[in-house]
């Protein structure tokens, strides 16, 4: 393949259901992912963990849950930490930040499309408690910037956008590669 003819589609999140609760008081730094999969790296979550939590907020880890259950948690959540070792759509990611909630994350995660979204550390366990620290010691900056990317970058339009852009480029290009 050729990587001139490689696209990216974009995922999109609704952002119109998805709000930032300012009234809520937010307390989680959360992980939520299934324990037992060798992607979601549960075991440098517990390494996470073994340091305090900065003051005011506490760790939470939420596995088996639903959709809605996910969405309601963010309400009181701080920070997401995604300790994933790779993503295939990074969308809670994105629904997190779209609820105004950051998101730390390991640098290069999706071969480093996503740079600009949340915060990138090093995929060691220090380098994720810094970030968390530094998210709770600038908690509102940090969920402002994070309802900006998901606005700016993962909204439904912009998904609908990239499909139709594709789907464009095919159907223009069809005849001239012999596809019919």
């Amino acid at each position: 393949m050729c990587p001139e003819r490689v696209r990216l589609v974009t995922h999109g999140v609704d952002t119109k259901l998805l709000q930032p609760d300012t009234e809520t008081p937010k307390k989680w730094i959360l992980w939520a992912g299934a324990r037992g999969r060798y992607a979601k790296n549960y075991g440098m979550w517990n390494e996470i963990r073994q340091r305090p939590a900065p003051d005011g907020f506490e760790y939470m880890t939420l596995s088996g849950y639903t959709v809605q259950e996910y969405w309601d948690i963010l309400k009181e959540t701080a920070v997401v930490v995604c300790t994933s070792r790779y993503e295939s759509f990074c969308n809670c990611a994105f629904e997190a930040m779209a609820c105004g909630v950051p998101v730390v994350w390991r640098d290069g995660l999706q071969g480093g499309l996503w740079e600009a979204a949340g915060v990138r550390v090093g995929y060691e366990p220090e380098f994720f408690n810094c970030g968390i620290r530094w998210v709770c010691d600038n908690l509102d900056h940090h969920s402002l910037r994070a309802r900006k990317f998901v606005e700016d970058h993962n909204t439904l339009a912009h998904m609908r956008d990239s499909y139709a852009s594709v789907y464009s480029d095919v159907l223009h290009n069809a005849g001239s590669e012999g596809l019919t």
